[in-house]
């Protein structure tokens, strides 16, 4: 793409004399400075007039122009994106970058000046204003008597929310739908419900960009990696992170991070295959399962924890032939929905959903292999991408399941969250 051309620091063409009518070099010159000079000066005044009219700002630090997301994301083409769309965290683009601040027209500096008072009085962090970033469709029935009941999903537009690669989901019991990003985001959102509990709409409630112990926008690059979302009954939220492997808890997402330790063994992960699953238990313990950590002595079996920080005890979980954990969720009664998920070139992405029964968790034991009866196979008809997410709720005496997927910041692949009905 050709740069745009500098603009011209002398008079308009209207204002310059032709050729064959030009007086002599010196006048010439004069001309032309006191031409500039008046330029100049209309443009500062432009510029005054615009500035008075914007409030003062009430915390004119240097940060309150940088939005919670100004870090580049760990792909060039994701930051790309942030810089054409909206500013999850803070309610709009901050496009400093793309808006050509060298030049001077007078048009520019009336937008610039607007904006920049008017950023200058809002918080680093605010809430997103509600708006509506996904578009409801319907899912085919599936045949006989399907043990998870499609009711209807929706399409998330990344390039609204202000990002993708969504990979953690939960449900509170108000429908209010919280996901977080491998790139380090977080997103929440107000469920409606229609009759039969189909999902009806999705409205954008806040997003923003998970922090670190200082309060700090986590930098660009493997310490953005989250991949799995829990919450604590006091209501602080777990996050799981891959690359860098660790488990951090935030008092709110848009707090600061506060570090618990990882399950023994989980820093000899790959980088891109750590903990991709966490859930709380009914019962208060933790359930942790690396993508991808094979057992030396049982093959097939990725490495899993069930406990808390300092009491693990170490188990297995053997996932379909193919698939990989790649989240879980509790249920009411005890027993653990997993979400599992393959891949090949040739067939692409498929998934399945299995229940892992209270009672095989009761009576397991330090080396144990757990592995959950089949549910649901995510392949068509149902719609087919990269499932990365699970919730489930009891809402009105039924159980509604969630999956949400990762679309990669690929354009061949989209953002779906998918709901079901558990049959009782």
């Amino acid at each position: 793409m050709r740069a745009p051309a500098a603009r011209r620091s002398g008079p308009p063409p209207s204002a310059r004399r032709r050729s064959h009518d030009a007086p002599g070099p010196a006048s010439r010159l004069l001309r032309s400075a006191r031409l500039r000079r008046d330029a100049a000066g209309l443009r500062r005044a432009r510029a005054g007039d615009r500035l008075s009219q914007v409030p003062p700002a009430t915390t004119p630090t240097p940060t309150s122009l940088r939005p919670c997301g100004s870090a580049a994301s760990p792909r060039k083409r994701e930051r790309e994106r942030f810089l054409r769309s909206p500013s999850p965290a803070c309610g709009g683009g901050w496009r400093a970058e793309r808006a050509g601040w060298g030049s001077a027209h007078p048009s520019s500096i009336q937008r610039r000046a607007f904006l920049g008072g008017l950023l200058a009085t809002l918080p680093v962090c605010a809430p997103a204003q509600s708006r509506q970033v996904a578009t409801a469709f319907a899912l085919p029935d599936l045949p006989g008597t399907p043990a998870l009941r499609p009711l209807g999903g929706f399409e998330i537009d990344p390039e609204q929310l202000g990002f993708g690669g969504l990979s953690g989901l939960h449900i509170a019991p108000d429908l209010t739908v919280t996901a977080i990003s491998d790139l380090g985001g977080f997103a929440e959102f107000a469920l409606t419900l229609g009759p039969g509990l189909r999902p009806a709409a999705l409205v954008l409630r806040r997003s923003g960009w998970l922090k670190d112990w200082a309060g700090r926008p986590l930098p660009r690059g493997h310490a953005r990696d989250a991949e799995a979302l829990a919450r604590l009954p006091d209501g602080s939220w777990l996050v799981a992170f891959e690359r860098w492997h660790r488990i951090w808890r935030y008092a709110d997402l848009d707090a600061p991070a506060r570090h618990f330790d990882a399950p023994p063994g989980v820093a000899r992960a790959p980088r891109n295959a750590g903990l991709e699953t966490l859930a709380v238990l009914q019962d208060g313990r933790w359930l942790a399962i690396a993508e991808d950590l094979p057992l030396p002595d049982a093959p097939g079996v990725t490495a899993a924890w069930l406990g808390r920080p300092g009491a693990w005890t170490p188990l297995g979980w053997r996932p379909g032939p193919g698939m990989n954990p790649v989240d879980a969720t509790p249920l009411p009664d005890g027993d653990v929905l997993v979400l599992e998920r393959g891949f090949t070139w040739i067939a692409g992405f498929w998934g399945r959903v299995v229940r892992l029964r209270a009672a095989s968790l009761a009576a397991a034991t330090a080396g144990a292999v757990l592995q959950g009866e089949p549910l649901l196979r995510l392949e068509p008809p149902l719609p087919v991408d990269n499932y990365e997410g699970i919730a489930a709720l009891r809402h009105e005496g039924r159980t509604l399941v969630a999956v949400v997927s990762d679309d990669n910041q690929s354009w061949l692949q989209r953002t779906l969250l998918l709901f079901f009905e558990l049959a009782e």
